[in-house]
């Protein structure tokens, strides 16, 4: 009977084994996108009177911005060449009274009224919610009006209006500002090479960023939509003296080359623009905007994989794996290629297919054979086939190659504690255990190793006495009902 206990609870223990994802869509279509409430930055058109500590405003949005009625926002100052101290500091609270069809009034409580330099102004900023088309992030244009900045041409003529972008649904719309943007980039050559001569500079070559060794009237000659989203991202990412003013997009858009192209956050236009291209698309793709494919990119873009793997919405994972797998080629990105092929040795572990599983996390090592996690990946599927000894090795070379990763301890541990390992080994799975818990108090998987210890420690201690079998019955039932509380569904782990 004692022996059939054991056997039954170091089965139940032994399912606990984690694969360990590493982390380090959607074509816009005609469909309609409903509506949410987006913070829009609207210019102060009028100070109508400031008593005390609060101001009477009109600002330039109303009924047709969809301003949510009695809205609340920040009050900001804009950003002048003139007065360059005083550009977007918050001023205070506005408080949205009434709406005309393109203007509202608003009454703004200053946070310093005593100080003359941090009144209201005509010209000023007042942020407040409207409900708009709930486009994504990949709508660039739609986020720089948001934030009420305005592009004119080489002309001086505007490119866009702050609300027919607000309500702009159609992905195709955006594209094609784009491209009238890098064509009038391209076009200012034509008018600034008869002043060259005075400004050398523009000949010379720039240091560092997307155009590092060429000059800036090179780079203008090549402007494609892709840089004009990188700008226009970085825009939008540090938007202090942009916002509320109105800008020539030839002249921004050279500085921000002179200043060697700094990056914004992550820019969801090439995410959207990679999830839909085939294969051949993608490779020319990439080849021509590798500047902005950094590793910070590809750490986001393996965060959607995780994310469809957990939902075990494997077929989509395979899908954007495989791009990612070809973009790390393209790349010669040989540390992410790694990563990736061991996410596809995830998904054949997810279906069953440990024989597939174990040759693409060897693929992995191979391309990499600093890879700890698919090591420790490894060693698990080994452990699931019953290959112990290869399967303890695993963990050990994830232990060397990674001693900060908890996760291979845990796993050794449940090597030696597992019911079918022949050289199963009570006191090396607690002393495995242990160093985990030693090592990594903070470890995710601190509540499961508490119990393996307990648990394993109850057993040798029945083993070692002559306790009746209904203590030994008792004690183990309470160590299984313990065993309940705790959480092995494996999509659910914190990726360590």
């Amino acid at each position: 009977m004692r022996k059939y206990i054991l056997t039954f609870l170091l089965a139940f223990l032994s399912g606990l084994c984690i694969l360990q994802a590493q982390d380090r869509g959607m074509k816009k279509t005609g469909a309609k996108i409903p509506n949410e409430n987006k913070w829009v930055v609207f210019r102060v058109d009028s100070v109508l009177y400031q008593r005390n500590d609060t101001v009477w405003v009109v600002i330039d949005g109303g009924t047709e911005d969809n301003i949510i009625q009695g809205a609340t926002g920040n009050t900001y100052s804009v950003y002048s060449s003139d007065n360059p101290d005083r550009g977007t500091l918050i001023l205070g609270t506005a408080y949205h009274i009434s709406a005309e069809s393109h203007s509202s009034s608003c009454y703004i409580v200053l946070n310093n009224p005593s100080d003359p330099s941090l009144r209201v102004f005509t010209n000023d900023l007042v942020e407040l919610s409207c409900n708009l088309p709930g486009t994504d992030e990949s709508y660039l244009l739609t986020r720089i009006a948001q934030l009420h900045i305005q592009f004119n041409d080489l002309d001086g003529n505007p490119l866009f209006t702050q609300r027919e972008l607000l309500f702009n649904t159609d992905w195709q719309k955006e594209e094609e500002l784009l491209d009238i943007m890098a064509d009038d980039v391209r076009e200012t050559l034509e008018f600034i090479l008869d002043y060259t001569d005075d400004n050398p500079s523009w000949k010379e070559p720039m240091e560092g960023g997307r155009y590092d060794g060429h000059s800036m009237l090179d780079a203008m000659l090549v402007t494609t939509s892709s840089d004009i989203a990188a700008f226009l991202n970085f825009v939008i990412a540090f938007p202090g003296k942009y916002m509320g003013n109105t800008w020539k997009i030839n002249e921004t858009y050279a500085t921000w080359l002179i200043n060697a192209t700094p990056p914004g956050d992550f820019n969801y236009r090439t995410f959207t623009i990679i999830n839909e291209l085939g294969e051949d698309e993608l490779s020319r793709y990439i080849g021509d905007n590798t500047f902005y494919i950094q590793d910070s990119t590809l750490e986001k873009y393996n965060e959607y994989f995780n994310e469809y793997l957990n939902a075990s919405e494997l077929d989509k994972a395979e899908e954007w794996n495989n791009k990612l797998i070809l973009m790390s080629i393209v790349l010669e990105n040989n540390y992410y290629k790694s990563i990736f092929q061991a996410n596809r040795g995830l998904i054949k572990a997810a279906r069953e297919d440990w024989e597939g599983s174990i040759l693409d996390f060897n693929k992995a090592i191979e391309t990499d054979p600093d890879n700890a996690v698919a090591y420790n990946n490894l060693g698990i599927v080994y452990k699931r086939e019953g290959a112990y000894d290869k399967a303890i090795k695993a963990f050990e070379k994830s232990i060397t190659l990674n001693p900060l990763y908890a996760g291979p301890y845990y796993n050794i541990g449940v090597i030696y504690a597992h019911y079918k390992n022949p050289d199963r080994d009570y006191k090396k799975a607690i002393r495995a255990f242990k160093k985990l818990m030693n090592k990594y108090p903070a470890s995710p998987l601190m509540e499961q190793t508490k119990v393996w210890i307990e648990t394993l420690q109850k057993i040798e201690n029945l083993e070692d006495t002559n306790e009746s079998l209904e203590l030994t019955i008792e004690c183990l039932e309470e160590t299984i009902e313990n065993l309940k509380q705790v959480d092995t569904d494996i999509e659910q782990k914190i990726r360590e």
